[in-house]
């Protein structure tokens, strides 16, 4: 009996499709229809961070729950934990790599955060707890997604504000660390 098909192939057609649809098809069609056509493969690249981000956000008491923010180290996984998330009843991510910033901290008071990809030392100079959750571990995902954590961070040191400033300038570089 053969093997299932697994993200490799679905990976290929995948790319197919996308590559006759790019050359078909206007720029906002493309966007429309390879968003439909990744949903089932999606877990196997971006899913890993979202769904222990899902699953660490779900193992949250309630009342954490309902003022945890998701913090991304980057636009990538702000992104899926934006697209994919909703679904799984996760509130929008936050992040201050590149032009992410501009959503702005959405109403996050930092109290408790759910954060993907930061670095402990520096969570600890945020904050007064930070506690590892997960760790990813992804086989079809880049290099720099691979082994990021996903912690559970309390206790702000600063205010909303001063935090969401220090996290806009240090991550706007695309660095996931050294935010001093």
């Amino acid at each position: 009996m053969g093997a299932a098909p697994g993200p490799a192939l679905a990976h290929a057609g995948l790319v197919l499709i996308a590559g006759g649809i790019a050359a078909d098809a206007g720029a906002g069609t493309f966007g429309i229809l390879l968003a439909a056509l990744a949903a089932p493969v999606a877990p196997a690249y971006l899913g890993s961070a979202s769904i222990l981000t899902m699953d660490v956000y779900r193992s949250l008491p309630a009342a954490d729950r309902a003022r945890a923010c998701i913090l991304a180290s980057n636009y990538g996984e702000a992104g899926a934990v934006d697209f994919f998330g909703p679904v799984y009843g996760l509130r929008g991510a936050i992040s201050g790599h590149n032009r992410y910033y501009l959503w702005g901290p959405r109403g996050c008071d930092f109290s408790v955060v759910v954060s993907i990809g930061l670095p402990g030392d520096e969570l600890a100079r945020l904050f007064t707890s930070v506690q590892p959750a997960a760790t990813v571990d992804c086989q079809y995902c880049v290099p720099d997604e691979n082994g990021i954590s996903v912690d559970v961070d309390r206790g702000p040191r600063q205010s909303p504000a001063a935090t969401w400033r220090l996290l806009r300038e240090r991550l706007a570089d695309g660095t996931r660390s050294r935010l001093r």
